[in-house]
């Protein structure tokens, strides 16, 4: 399902994202619903750290527009690899999502090479681990997360960020969709995956 934060508390919306799932109630949604989009290009801009505490209570939305609940709690981000690039949404009591529930893989069930999918509107894309979990750079210079490597066979676009990724062999999650890049050269897309066992 997809998802957006409304404009909030003077810090515009964010762009269209993913959920990842649920964990002890509450849906788990990407980093992607803290930054803000200015509306003119596909490239979303991070919300200045300092007015990040400010998104707390921030409506979310599903791209039909209804209200399914507000933001509850996230990290920020400091430099630090241990950053977890996740939100935590409170639904409203009147909301229902039905995600399926799956093991996190751990790392050492994850092999370069592994085949791994996700699912867009109905259709699956399949990918392979190109490199099990390293650091790498997020968003903006001095931001750090920890990610698996991992190259999908076609174009996806920044608005899949939240999707899980499952692991095909065991139907374990292998972690979130965070980052993708496209190449257009060879019409494939390299994207960060944030580890399932650290959600």
């Amino acid at each position: 399902m997809g998802i957006y934060r409304s404009q909030f508390r003077g810090i515009e919306k964010s762009p269209e994202c993913e959920i990842y799932g649920v964990k002890d109630g509450l849906l788990v949604a990407p980093f992607d619903i803290c930054i803000f989009e200015l509306g003119f290009n596909d490239s979303p801009n991070p919300t200045p750290v300092d007015k990040l505490r400010y998104l707390i209570d921030a409506p979310v939305k599903n791209t039909a527009g209804a209200e399914i609940g507000t933001i509850k709690s996230f990290d920020l981000p400091l430099g630090s690899s241990n950053f977890k690039p996740v939100v935590f949404v409170e639904l409203n009591k009147d909301t229902q999502v039905l995600i399926p529930n799956r093991l996190a893989a751990k790392p050492s069930e994850v092999e370069e090479g592994d085949t791994v999918s996700l699912s867009i509107n109905g259709v699956n894309v399949s990918g392979n681990v190109e490199k099990r979990i390293d650091e790498y750079p997020y968003l903006i210079p001095g931001w750090r997360v920890q990610a698996y490597l991992v190259k999908f066979n076609r174009k996806l676009t920044n608005n899949v960020h939240g999707a899980p990724v499952v692991l095909t062999s065991s139907k374990k999650l292998l972690g979130m969709l965070i980052i993708t890049e496209y190449n257009m050269t060879n019409g494939t897309t390299k994207a960060l995956v944030f580890p399932a066992h650290l959600i």
